[in-house]
């Protein structure tokens, strides 16, 4: 759960002047385009 955290810590802000939120499905816990290492198995 860290390494999940400190990713979505990382990647929010790169985000945060789009005006589309959809990046946020790519953060999911199941998304197959996390990192593998923090990837919900």
């Amino acid at each position: 759960p860290f390494d999940y955290v400190q990713h979505l810590l990382e990647e929010i802000p790169k985000h945060m002047n789009d005006k589309d939120c959809s990046f946020l499905e790519d953060l999911l816990p199941w998304s197959e385009k996390l990192p593998a290492g923090i990837r919900k198995a």
